[in-house]
Formats: structure tokens, sequence, C-alpha cells
């Protein structure tokens, strides 16, 4: 994708960070950076396509991954448990 998500491992061992790859039949889209908000939720931040595209438009209502994104981070809120 040519972007680098290596900066953000210490955040994501601590649990503040999430990263994902994103796929759509089996074509790598994007890489996207999730974080808690003030409630205690996690949501994106950042969703980067190739060569730093960015792709946060997708995921807002009325666009392509709106649907998937809201299912996805619906369970993600509803399941997440920390290691620590």
């Amino acid at each position: 994708m040519q972007h680098c998500v290596g900066s953000y491992t210490e955040a994501c061992f601590r649990g503040n960070c999430l990263i994902y790859s994103v796929a759509q039949k089996n074509t790598h889209i994007g890489t996207m950076e999730m974080i808690k908000d003030a409630r205690g939720l996690w949501r994106a931040v950042q969703f980067k396509g190739l060569n730093n595209r960015n792709l946060m438009h997708t995921v807002r209502n009325g666009n392509a991954f709106q649907f998937g994104y809201a299912a996805f981070t619906k369970e993600l809120n509803q399941t997440w448990i920390p290691l620590s």
C-alpha cells in the first residue's frame, strides 16, 4: 500500500490503537486505524489506501463501505476485550 503502520506498534500493544487491513473480494483496499473516543467506543480515525490516499469518505453515510463499517464497529464495541 506504500504506507507505514510500524510506528503504531507501541500504541497497539498498549491497547490504545487498532490497525486493520481492509479487503474487498480478496483485494486489499486499505489500512484502517481505530482509537477509542471520549465515550470509550472504537472509531476509525484514518483509512488509507495506496500511496496514503484518504479513504475515510468511503465509511461515511451513503458511501461504499458505510454498512460494513457500521456493522464492524458495532460488533467490535460489543465484544472487544483488552489483553491486560
